[in-house]
């Protein structure tokens, strides 16, 4: 990347053309580069070189490891709401049928006077 009179001029091939951006300062002495959707093929050496003319023309470089590592899966909020659907949505069911047959078909379970199990005895 190459930053001259307040622009930053982005580098236009290799590996990370269209995924570099400027986020350095030049008036505070930063000079930072933000790297797009790094990926593992980006691990490498690399060297800087900053040059501040006309009272630094010859910058002397320096080297950096970047070091791109695999990001953990982690539980999404979408896993998490289809689980919870699979447990609540057949509870919920189970709970409605019961409850409506508790309450919607109740049957007289009063035995009519004058009626006998068939093994009740009878005195005679």
């Amino acid at each position: 990347v190459f930053h001259f009179f307040s622009k930053s001029y982005p580098p236009t091939e290799g590996q990370f053309k269209g995924r570099i951006k400027w986020n350095g300062d030049i008036a505070g002495g930063d000079a930072s580069l933000q790297l797009l959707n790094a990926s593992l093929n980006d691990n490498g050496t690399f060297t800087c070189a900053v040059r501040n003319p006309p009272q630094d023309v010859h910058g002397s470089p320096c080297q950096m490891e970047l070091r791109v590592t695999p990001r953990e899966l982690s539980l999404r909020f979408s896993y998490v709401a289809v689980l919870m659907a699979l447990i609540l949505l057949p509870s919920a069911v189970i709970t409605l049928v019961l409850l409506g047959r508790m309450c919607c078909c109740q049957r007289d379970t009063t035995l009519p006077q004058g009626y006998h199990s068939p093994i009740e005895v009878i005195e005679g």
